[in-house]
């Protein structure tokens, strides 16, 4: 008791911390979405800023995350990651470390895949204010967790992915979110997180995190119409160029991988030289020469495949780069040839002129109106509607993705109506409310437009997807559908199933039918069966019903 009391005295101000939890950390809708801070913070200026990219590719099960973790080392300049703390890890520890964490059940989720992307040129630079930003954002939001972080160089635009253990290290629960509302929450909050830690790296950067309603549609929509071959050229030329790097990337790689084998191969030959040493002197203690010769050939065997892999992939990726150039060249011919003319006329203008280059002069300017209109018509013909629609508001811009926009530019509106706030705040916040009624109206634009390809659609095909779009847009709108189309109907009442169900032989079928089931209940499953043959949905009936009016035939004649 003496010794607990000095104990005691020495550790009196020991008082157990409890973590508190942070209610403000993921605001519910109610506080949050009707009134974003960068509505009203001073910010750069929108006309040159990029949009902050964080980009969840999948929720991993345990056989996933190795995948994923051998994919992403693979495609690094190294072959290991970087773990919480920041130190190198290799894939086997990784997975060693983490297995514990793992459920038995070989479906359960047990990982986030997610990457932080940069759109920026390669550069010393960029790259650190990549890595220290998204080492802050995780630090932040994912303390007590573990993950490992591999950064990309290899495409156009460099990236980090990030492999998440949802396994807390402290409570052992996974990460979990009540409602999509709080998963969509947070997410917005990594992005403002991670666009705050860019612009503070690097001054030159001016990044912005809105969602796709408040942008300005309008303008995007212009742009997206206006999209020219000379873009689709561009766009080729930044695949080639992430390809070569990728080329480079393997063939640093495998030069590494040639010294090793390099290595391996001189080791192998001195322990042969030391076996038959062994052996001519009568020695027998040569088995664990033998056993480290044995690892050594197992060692180079898997070094040789991964060469071999690697050679294999480089000679795809060098196809895939002839592929390219030559649809590359396919769009560049008919621009570079036009420049070219358009250029040789330009110094037939200010030269002194000959009748020969008056003639050359004209016929050069015919070929030119000539090309330019040929193109200008080509452009068009590639640009439709659904096309500028998955531009400016969704890769997969359907009309349900576009009744969701509308009505979250609604709610919004209707938020910032009845908030209670002073004039000066009213004032900045009047742009805001401008941009979300002007693409409010351009939504239900698009989706008038999206009533009326669908309509034409299915003038002359059935497709019930199309069909269900349509009824989700006009029930929206409020407008009446003039489609003919309808669904199938599955309940069918016909005048011969009416006849049939009323007759009383219908009664002798179905205790006929449930004996041959050998149904152990067959007052219930007689009503279930009954229902069945009124919808339709019984199925093979006829022939099951024909072959007991046959049965009940011979047992007459009988």
């Amino acid at each position: 008791m003496k010794t607990f009391k000095q104990l005691e005295h020495i550790f009196f101000d020991y008082e157990e911390q409890k973590r508190k939890k942070v209610r403000d950390e993921y605001l519910d809708s109610s506080s949050y979405t009707f009134m974003p801070s960068r509505a009203i913070l001073p910010q750069k200026s929108s006309v040159f800023s990029k949009q902050v990219v964080i980009k969840l590719l999948s929720n991993l099960s345990s056989n996933g995350v190795k995948n994923a973790l051998s994919y992403v080392i693979r495609n690094s300049a190294f072959d290991f990651a970087f773990n919480e703390s920041h130190q190198p890890i290799r894939i086997d520890e990784i997975l060693r470390q983490w297995q514990k964490d793992f459920s038995t059940q070989p479906n359960a989720k047990e990982a986030w895949h997610f990457t932080f992307c940069l759109d920026e040129l390669k550069s010393e630079r960029n790259i650190k204010a990549l890595q220290d930003s998204v080492k802050e954002v995780m630090q932040t939001h994912f303390y007590g967790y573990k993950y490992v972080s591999v950064l990309h160089t290899h495409q156009h635009k460099p990236h980090i992915h990030i492999i998440l253990n949802k396994t807390n290290i402290f409570t052992h629960k996974k990460l979990h979110f009540n409602n999509k509302q709080e998963i969509k929450n947070f997410w917005n909050l990594l992005r403002e997180d991670f666009k705050n830690a860019l612009n503070f790296h690097n001054p030159n950067f001016n990044y912005k995190n809105s969602y796709r309603y408040e942008h300005n549609l309008l303008k995007e929509s212009a742009k997206a119409s206006i999209e020219i071959p000379l873009n689709i050229a561009e766009n080729i030329a930044k695949q080639i160029a992430a390809l070569e790097s990728k080329i480079q990337l393997y063939e640093t790689k495998s030069h590494n991988l040639t010294k090793t084998i390099s290595q391996h191969t001189q080791e192998k030959r001195k322990l042969i030289n030391e076996l038959k040493l062994l052996i001519q002197s009568g020695n027998k203690c040569y088995f664990q020469l033998l056993n480290s010769i044995k690892a050594t050939n197992k060692e180079l065997c898997s070094l040789r495949q991964s060469n071999k892999g690697y050679q294999t992939q480089k000679k795809q990726l060098q196809e895939q780069i002839r592929k390219l150039r030559e649809q590359r060249l396919y769009y560049k011919s008919s621009y570079d040839s036009l420049a070219k003319k358009q250029a040789y006329a330009e110094f037939l203008r200010t030269k002194k002129q000959t009748k020969a280059d008056i003639f050359v002069l004209r016929q050069i300017q015919s070929e030119i109106a000539l090309n330019e209109k040929n193109l200008a018509k080509n452009t068009e013909s590639q640009i439709n509607a659904d096309l500028i629609m998955a531009r400016t508001l969704h890769k997969k811009s359907n009309a349900f993705v576009m009744i969701g926009i509308a009505k979250d530019l609604d709610s919004h509106l209707k938020a910032l109506a009845h908030i209670e706030i002073s004039d000066s705040v009213r004032e900045t916040l009047q742009d805001y409310e401008t941009k979300l009624l002007e693409n409010k109206a351009f939504v239900l634009k698009m989706c008038q437009q999206k009533v009326m390809i669908l309509q034409e659609y299915l003038k002359g095909k059935k497709s019930p997807y199309k069909l269900k779009e349509l009824n989700a847009l006009c029930n929206f709108l409020g407008l009446e559908n003039q489609t003919q189309t309808q669904e199938p109907s599955k309940t069918y009442s016909s005048t011969h199933t009416q006849e049939l169900l009323s007759n009383e032989l219908i009664d002798v079928f179905l205790r006929w039918y449930c004996k041959k089931q050998h149904i152990t209940n067959p007052a219930i499953y007689e009503a279930h069966l009954r229902e069945k043959i009124h919808n339709g949905t019984f199925e093979n009936f006829k022939e099951q019903y024909r072959a007991f009016i046959e049965e009940n035939k011979a047992i007459k004649k009988l």
